[in-house]
């Protein structure tokens, strides 16, 4: 079987929770016997836009669309390039476990393809072009707001921040900011809007089966998309967390962050909760990076300021290592986009968790259990956990025995390969199927067989039977 997983980013290039995800889901794939082809966008220097480089990993390939985020190519162009990334490739079954990087159109054309899909939300892109679900003023909002999406619409095309990032803080919001937030949107933004969604709607019914990583967000994908969406839990590499284990020594506890840096991650709020605690009381370690330069250095001077740990951008592998070395995890994201997988991290390697009370996270983290919940974006919900720990009256050691394991990535592998099977056979059965004279059916079937060979495998066939028949001549 040929797969072919499409993805926002993978490490080195990309270490958010989800990329890592989908990384350690493509080795486990490619553990089971089957072929597995990464499709991912990310800027190549000195290649021309949408050139493609593929790169051969220990256990699967994957290729990579040049794409500038600072002028980023239309939908149509992409499409163009993932075409001929299926061309090339010939995949049985294709995994979309992000949409938003390549584009709707790229959907189409595995469907005019005949091939088999299926999805992964991790987001809210299926539902809204805000896959955060958080207007600029960064205060969340819900999918099936429109009314609100347009002005936010309305709202985006004046902002000006020195960074690319889709919300801006508190300190940011100016006087002419405010005004757009409250901008009436016109009618042409309010039918982009219904527009889009339809499109949407249009190509998220190609798959032949949609999943989501938590249950909040299966719930209302189904609702608004109105197809069925359903849960499926993502597994972590526990190979990985095998050797962390809690160790905790005398001294302050210790608190860690690790992930993205960027405004919605949060950790400006961190920050300012943890310079609010008695100091001395607790250590912090920050670990990251962000595409979001300007607010990277002026989250690098308040933590200068404060005295917190500086870890910088880290490597996937060394998550373990990391979290090995702190005795809470705080993920304080304002939205729960990869703050679910951030969880199952923390579980992995046996670490309590400081977490928003986000919908999504309901049925990972318990209150109390596996680590406290705090109001999402609320610096003092934020302080009052955090001092909790401080104060020894929960220990990170009382949730040894509590914290659940999750399932490790191979089972989860395992799931996606029967679904891979089961959407293959269905579309097979579809298939019509020519009616030939019996001398032509051997012929057909060795059609079939080279037809379904990437470019790369027959090119190799071709080379090799020239080989052979260089030496018979």
């Amino acid at each position: 079987m040929r797969v072919a997983l499409v993805t926002s980013g993978l490490p080195p290039y990309a270490r958010t929770p989800v990329e890592s995800h989908a990384a350690a889901l493509a080795s486990a794939l490619a553990a089971g016997d089957v072929t597995v082809e990464v499709c991912a966008v990310r800027r190549l220097p000195g290649l021309p836009p949408l050139a493609q480089r593929r790169e051969e990993r220990d256990a699967y390939a994957v290729t990579w669309i040049n794409v500038d985020a600072a002028c980023p190519p239309d939908e149509h162009e992409r499409a163009d390039a993932f075409a001929a990334f299926l061309d090339r490739e010939r995949p049985d079954v294709v995994h979309f476990d992000d949409v938003a990087s390549i584009g709707l159109e790229a959907v189409l054309e595995v469907e005019g393809r005949g091939i088999p899909a299926v999805f992964t939300a991790h987001d809210w892109f299926a539902v809204s072009e805000q896959v955060r679900l958080l207007a600029p003023d960064s205060t969340p909002f819900t999918p099936d707001d429109r009314e609100l999406e347009a002005r936010m619409a309305v709202a985006r095309a004046g902002l000006e921040t020195d960074d690319p990032t889709d919300v801006v803080l508190d300190t940011e919001l100016t006087p002419a900011v405010r005004n757009l937030l409250d901008t009436d949107p016109t009618p042409d933004a309010r039918e982009a809007i219904r527009a889009r969604l339809e499109r949407k709607k249009a190509a998220f019914s190609v798959f032949a089966a949609r999943f989501a990583a938590t249950k909040h967000l299966a719930r209302r994908l189904s609702a608004t998309l109105g197809r069925a969406v359903d849960w499926r839990a993502p597994g972590v590499d526990l190979a990985l967390f095998s050797a962390a284990r809690p160790r905790r020594r005398e001294g302050p506890l210790r608190l860690g962050y690790l992930g993205p840096l960027g405004r919605a991650d949060g950790v400006h709020l961190l920050l300012e909760a943890f310079a609010a605690l008695e100091p001395g009381a607790a250590t912090l370690v920050l670990h990251g990076d962000t595409e979001e330069r300007g607010h990277l250095g002026r989250l690098r001077a308040r933590a200068r300021e404060l005295g917190v740990a500086w870890g910088g951008p880290f490597r996937t592998e060394d998550t373990a290592r990391l979290l090995a070395d702190v005795d809470v995890r705080v993920l304080p994201a304002l939205w729960d986009g990869g703050v679910a997988l951030g969880a199952l991290e923390a579980q992995a390697a046996q670490r309590p968790v400081v977490a928003p009370r986000h919908e999504g996270l309901g049925d990972l983290v318990r209150d109390d259990v596996d680590g406290l919940l705090f109001e999402p974006g609320d610096v003092a919900s934020l302080r009052a956990a955090l001092e909790r720990f401080v104060a020894e009256e929960l220990p990170p050691e009382r949730f040894e025995l509590a914290l659940r394991t999750p399932r490790d990535v191979r089972a989860e592998a395992r799931e996606w390969l029967d679904t891979y099977a089961e959407v293959i056979e269905a579309r097979a059965r579809r298939r019509p199927s020519p009616d030939l004279p019996a001398h032509a059916v051997p012929f057909a079937e060795r059609y079939d067989k080279l037809a379904s060979l990437s470019t790369r495998d027959l090119l190799g066939q071709v080379l090799a039977g020239l080989e052979v028949l260089g030496g018979q001549m």
